[in-house]
């Protein structure tokens, strides 16, 4: 059983449809990447996922429990594409409450194994707002997986980060993902995409218009006409996903 099943999940606001009759499937230990264009739905579709808004129609279930119960809140982490930490608190102070949150009886001896695991215990009493971009990443990250989930959705997690940094936060997904979580990963970087995920699925105007693992998709189209490489000769992830925006953003002209 898929620990991500998404059937034909449609969700809208007011009278515009933003997903549309979107499946997806995430088995345990696998990372799917999610990609396209600003405005492709990406963010509405996690949105969903974590509970934030409502579905029109279709099914989420999480782990094998229903979208929104509190068996697939636990067995979910998330890591939003912006965070909001409280201004007051300290790295560790924050951890512990993520903790209790989650219903963990964590002590201080509990949050500081977890900083440390995450080489955070140099930070352990620095507010987030004053670490720097790769550090609040991780920090985000940490917290995301205090509940040992299932099911983790990261919401263009390095957005903004030095390569180190990056490679840094890719280093936990994939132990995450070694320890057999499902990954969401949402993300504009086809590198990142290329490095991490076993699948990728384009999502163009709300519609998933292919999907696969990338030397699939690179043998699926490199026949296609509308696929220009940047280097002659060589079709790369990019190629393909600006060639199937530009087409099926044509479409719904």
């Amino acid at each position: 059983m898929a620990a991500l099943a998404i059937d034909q999940v449609s969700v809208g606001y007011r009278d515009k449809l933003v997903v549309r009759r979107v499946t997806l499937a995430v088995e345990p230990g696998e990372v799917l990447g999610l990609l396209g264009p600003n405005g492709a739905g990406k963010t509405t579709l996690v949105s969903a996922i974590e509970g934030l808004i409502a579905v029109q129609s279709g099914a989420i279930t999480i782990a094998g429990h229903p979208w929104r119960s509190t068996e697939a809140k636990q067995a979910l982490g998330v890591m939003l594409q912006h965070n909001a930490f409280p201004e007051l608190l300290t790295v560790q102070e924050i951890v512990r409450l993520f903790a209790g949150l989650y219903g963990l009886n964590w002590q201080w001896r509990d949050v500081a194994r977890w900083l440390q695991r995450w080489q955070l215990d140099s930070v352990a009493k620095d507010r987030p707002g004053t670490l720097s971009g790769g550090l609040q990443q991780r920090v985000a990250l940490a917290i995301s997986l205090i509940n040992d989930p299932a099911v983790i959705v990261l919401d263009e997690p390095t957005t903004g980060l030095d390569p180190e940094s990056r490679r840094h936060l890719w280093s936990h997904i994939r132990e995450a993902q070694a320890e057999g979580a499902a990954v969401l990963l949402t993300t504009h970087s086809m590198e990142e995409a290329t490095a991490l995920a076993h699948r990728v699925a384009f999502l163009v105007n709300g519609v998933i218009v292919d999907i696969g693992t990338v030397p699939e998709l690179i043998q699926r189209h490199q026949g296609n006409p509308a696929v220009q490489p940047a280097t002659p000769g060589v079709i790369t992830l990019e190629d393909i996903f600006m060639a199937l925006v530009k087409e099926h953003q044509a479409s719904e002209r």
